[in-house]
């Protein structure tokens, strides 16, 4: 679950995990393409507007109730390519993307 945001192309996230014993780290640009983030984001915006003019068209009540439009996002096996894999500790191309960070480390000294 990634909650309220995504993985931001140029930013380096570090996993870890005290039962596997492990840490990974990767960029966000090797986790999410480019176009597949602007789709998710351009669906809340969309729902964002939904839910605003839904709300304008309730009627006050006397506890004020309306819906809550929260964005979250996660990742889901039904959506994996076949050489996909979610557990960032066992994907395939795990060994690949922290290479690609140190790389891109390397290159900002």
């Amino acid at each position: 679950m990634w909650n309220s945001n995504l993985p931001k192309a140029n930013c380096v996230y570090i996993f870890a995990s005290f039962g596997k014993h492990d840490i990974t780290f990767f960029r966000g640009i090797d986790v999410i393409e480019e176009k597949l983030s602007s789709q998710l984001w351009d669906f809340f915006i969309e729902v964002k507007k939904i839910e605003k003019k839904f709300i304008k068209g309730l009627e006050g009540s006397e506890r004020g109730w309306k819906p809550y439009i929260r964005v979250a996002f996660e990742q889901a096996k039904s959506l994996l390519l076949p050489n996909g894999e979610l557990d960032y500790f066992q994907h395939p191309r795990r060994k690949e993307v922290e290479r690609k960070v140190l790389e891109w480390l390397e290159d900002k000294d």
